[in-house]
């Protein structure tokens, strides 16, 4: 008696057996690929279905799935330092250092700029790149505009970019402002430690307009007239 669809009960039993020891099962189903159509899958896409999981790490021995990254990827970046030229000006009577400051902080207040300013002069005893504590570098505050690469540009007395932005934003070329320093220190013209507005005495000044050595120490100036100041995020 005929088994199937013609074929013989010897033949239909090798056959079952190939499929037991080979793993396929009927094409028709669709539940199992043979080994076949995995190669003709690989011929077609140019690459083995392991390709994207080695592609995108490295695996280890036991199979497990590693990232490739370095543990500076999640290192925070360092906050940006800000500085400003002054909106306002005042005589050589600052007040001293301490009063320089107080002028840098009432305006970043004002401006609604957190942290804590110091105004860029110098004292008998301090030069105005020691009263920073940041080794920068320090932006305009528009966020975007580099001003100081660093401490030691400080001392070079070289910019990258003239600080000519005031605390509002607001554009300051070519204006005046009271420094006292030369390459990160005490100037001898300094307005009697910035408390004289006598038009006898006079204070280094530097120019918003350069971003050279005359930024902070370009000429004295009469301690009588009003200029404006520098102001540094510390």
């Amino acid at each position: 008696m005929a088994v199937g669809r013609g074929f013989a009960p010897a033949t239909f039993a090798l056959l079952a057996g190939c499929n037991l020891i080979t793993g396929a099962t009927d094409l028709t189903t669709g539940n199992r690929s043979t080994s076949t159509d995995r190669q003709d899958a690989r011929s077609e896409t140019g690459a083995s279905p392991y390709d994207a999981q080695i592609d995108s790490g490295s695996v280890d021995m036991d199979g497990s799935h590693q990232d490739e990254h370095t543990p500076d990827d999640d290192a925070p970046s360092e906050p940006r330092r800000r500085v400003f030229v002054t909106s306002m000006s005042w005589s050589g009577n600052l007040g001293g250092l301490p009063g320089a400051d107080n002028h840098c902080n009432t305006l970043a207040g004002t401006a609604s700029l957190d942290g804590d300013w110091v105004a860029w002069v110098s004292g008998k005893d301090v030069g105005a790149l020691d009263r920073l504590t940041s080794e920068g570098p320090w932006y305009l505050v528009d966020g975007k505009t580099l001003a100081v690469r660093s401490r030691a540009d400080l001392q070079n007395d070289s910019l990258a970019h003239p600080i000519d932005i005031s605390e509002n934003g607001v554009s300051v070329a070519n204006d005046v402002v009271w420094t006292g320093t030369r390459a990160g220190k005490y100037d001898l013209s300094n307005c009697n430690g910035w408390t004289s507005s006598s038009s006898t005495q006079g204070g280094m000044s530097g120019s918003t307009g350069s971003a050279t050595a005359t930024w902070t120490a370009n000429i004295p100036d009469g301690c009588g007239v009003s200029n404006r100041l520098y102001c540094f995020e510390k």
